[in-house]
């Protein structure tokens, strides 16, 4: 809040008192934490800074050797719940989207790839192959 207030009275035209070094470093806290539309603070692990990080551990179950279809299904749905809350909060609040067509693109997404991971599983039997059909689904989703 301290950077926000700061960045806010600098744009107003005040005498914020503080050296160029702590108004950019406020400037790119900002920058980095709030919303570009709306101004709200986006948690963390919905920033695109934390995108990569995040999406290590769920890579690597993606990518994780499984016939389990749930093991897969869940996978694939962990997967593209984190990637509509990492859209959603980053999305463009100037332009409306009803959630209807939020849910229906979900549906879709987890449907499709975890479609594509079962069905690739399914008729490509190695088990060394299976790894790939798993990269697939990762690529073609995310």
């Amino acid at each position: 809040e301290q950077a926000r207030d700061l960045i806010q009275a600098f744009k107003d035209g005040k005498d914020v008192g503080v050296p160029n070094a702590e108004l950019w470093k406020a400037k790119a806290l900002c920058d980095s934490a709030l919303h570009p539309d709306t101004g709200e603070e986006v948690a963390r692990p919905w920033r695109f800074s934390a995108f990569g990080p995040v999406n290590v551990p769920i890579a690597a179950m993606l990518l994780f050797p499984s016939t389990n279809p749930l093991f897969v299904l869940g996978s694939q749905f962990i997967n593209q719940t984190y990637n509509v809350l990492v859209n959603y909060n980053n999305r463009n609040a100037s332009s409306h989207m009803s959630l209807q067509t939020l849910a229906t693109a979900y549906g879709a997404a987890v449907t499709a790839s975890g479609g594509i991971a079962i069905g690739l599983g399914k008729y490509v039997c190695w088990e060394y192959i299976s790894c790939f059909c798993m990269y697939v689904c990762v690529c073609k989703y995310d």
